[in-house]
């Protein structure tokens, strides 16, 4: 971030896979396509220093979660679940791990993720959070995935491109890859490995 009292705002991208759904968690093959809905992380610096107020948002407008955690070491202060509190705070740890300076300052966090899909339909509200608080903290979202979920990395290789799936700037290819299948109206259809 610029200045503390901007607003970073970042969007991570659902995923629907057609094939594989679980499979995939052990190495399957799996067709995967992007989809429109996903999360949005806005991210705003405030006067309450040394803590990240944290909100969940649903498709409704509804918060179903809220956290406040004290900064540096993400201590619980408040919260309305425990376990996703916890998991929140074993994310964050992940991001830290990669980039020891992320959330380490005297500035205090405002931080909002909204949903624009109910939770249940199984678009990927675990690995869009992970993918936003990842680019957030300028970190490797597969390391945070495996430190954390585990699992595939499938849900990665659809997130926050603005590229061919999988292809990082540089254009060299992460350690899952992903290659376009087809192009089509509704964007690439991926097929992961």
């Amino acid at each position: 971030m610029k200045n503390d009292t901007e607003t970073t705002t970042i969007r991570a991208r659902g995923k629907l896979l057609l094939t594989g759904e679980y499979a995939v968690l052990d190495g399957a093959q799996a067709l995967a396509l992007p989809v429109r809905y996903g999360q949005t992380l806005e991210v705003q610096g405030s006067s309450d220093t040394e803590k990240l107020h944290w909100e969940s948002i649903d498709e409704q407008g509804i918060t179903w979660f809220s956290a406040v955690f004290a900064l540096p070491a993400f201590d619980l202060l408040e919260f309305t679940s425990v376990f996703t509190a916890e998991r929140l705070q074993g994310i964050l740890a992940a991001c830290r791990k990669q980039n020891p300076e992320f959330l380490t300052g005297t500035t205090g966090w405002q931080v909002r993720i909204r949903t624009d899909f109910p939770r249940r339909w199984g678009l990927g509200t675990s690995s869009t959070l992970i993918a936003a608080l990842a680019r957030w903290a300028s970190v490797d979202p597969y390391a945070v995935l495996f430190d954390t979920f585990g699992g595939s990395g499938l849900r990665y290789c659809l997130r926050l491109c603005r590229r061919a799936p999988g292809v990082p700037a540089g254009g060299k290819t992460t350690s899952r890859a992903a290659r376009p299948f087809f192009t089509g109206i509704c964007g690439p259809v991926v097929f992961c490995f």
